[in-house]
């Protein structure tokens, strides 16, 4: 993912339409002035989320690998171990096809 982040707009009186057209998100910052950070740690937070995905789901005992891949890759928010598997919770990277 490309975030674009045109600094120095606080130097700019008659603010273009700023556009990356390659980029996921673009957005006006002035590090000198911190105006426009608050925006960028948005655009962050949401080019990171559309990567990911909420599972809820059981993983058979006999499947340690995507467990391990859900550890390694993803993060794990519960893990409870029962009669029928282990029941997950979990943010993961979508290219991993759970």
């Amino acid at each position: 993912p490309i975030i674009t982040a045109w600094n120095k707009s606080d130097l700019v009186e008659e603010k273009p339409a700023f556009k990356d057209f390659h980029a996921d998100a673009s957005v006006e910052i002035s590090a000198k002035t911190g105006e426009g950070i608050d925006e960028l740690y948005d655009a962050i937070a949401q080019v990171l989320s559309d990567m990911h995905k909420y599972v809820d789901m059981v993983i058979g005992y006999n499947d340690q690998a995507k467990l391990a891949q859900i550890r390694k890759y993803g993060q794990l928010l519960e893990e409870k171990y029962e009669g029928d598997g282990i029941h997950i919770k979990a943010y993961v990277p979508k290219s991993l096809g759970l």
